[in-house]
């Protein structure tokens, strides 16, 4: 989908291409919330862009580009990550990362929260955290430090055989000048802390 509004603004978006099986049953529950972020994203673009004094600033090329990647499909869970690139006239444009991660169980599709992955004991001695920490560390983010353990385990996360998968927009854990962040916590150092019966437990038995 692509929407142009005043001053050569510009909004655009696309679905992730799912199988037809799995797009009956999952479709309905992630697709109206990627048309609503869209839908948010084009009517903002239209009024700030046809009043540029609403925000204070000049809102000529606005631009909002929409983009997803799948990082699971089977018929019992879906996990999606979606990027959006936005800039809004400033100094430079900003990335930020959101999901869409839904399984069925007791035969309805239900969002997947993160705290139905783990074992709850490991969300509170705080071991998944130390995965996360340990991992920035090494990718050198310089805010870490300040960072707490809320926002670490806020971040966009996806799914898969290969593990689990957090995304840091920029300013998150590091200055602008850093970048993105991406962290992934293989499967085989999580398998242990995944718990019976969640969302990731087939994946976790997977070989």
């Amino acid at each position: 989908m692509q929407a142009d509004g005043p001053l050569r603004a510009r909004a655009s978006t696309a679905y992730p291409q799912l199988n037809k099986a799995i797009e009956n049953r999952f479709a309905g529950h992630y697709k109206p919330a990627f048309t609503e972020i869209f839908r948010q994203a084009a009517d903002a673009e239209n009024e700030a862009s046809s009043d540029p004094t609403l925000l204070g600033a000049s809102f000529y090329d606005w631009v909002i580009e929409d983009s997803y990647k799948t990082a699971h499909l089977s018929r019992w869970v879906v996990s999606i990550s979606g990027k959006r690139y936005e800039h809004t006239g400033g100094a430079h444009g900003n990335t930020t990362f959101f999901n869409a991660n839904f399984w069925t169980r007791n035969g309805r599709v239900e969002p997947v929260r993160l705290g139905q992955i783990f074992k709850p004991m490991y969300l509170r001695q705080e071991r998944v955290e130390q995965l996360i920490r340990h991992e920035l560390k090494a990718q050198k983010a310089l805010w870490l430090k300040d960072v707490t353990r809320k926002e670490l385990l806020g971040g966009a996360f996806t799914f898969s055989k290969k593990g689990l998968e957090f995304n840091y927009h920029p300013y998150t854990v590091g200055p602008y000048t850093q970048g993105s962040f991406r962290v992934l916590l293989p499967m085989a150092e999580i398998r242990h802390l995944i718990f019976p019966g969640g969302p990731m437990s087939r994946l976790a038995k997977a070989k």
